[in-house]
């Protein structure tokens, strides 16, 4: 069997490849970003408790 994507999906391949150059581009800083909200508790633990998230 063969897929293949239809011509609303093809309009969509240049959003998703800009968004995928992005997060390549930016993947260290995510990272680092992630691991820091692993270790502080920030974002969700925040947001819990009725602050702003970072």
């Amino acid at each position: 069997m063969e897929y293949e994507l239809t011509d609303l999906g093809r309009s969509l391949l240049d959003a998703v490849m800009a968004m995928a150059g992005w997060a390549a581009a930016h993947h260290d800083e995510i990272a680092r970003h992630r691991a820091n909200s692993e270790l502080t508790g920030v974002g969700r633990e925040k947001a819990r408790a009725g602050a702003p998230a970072d």
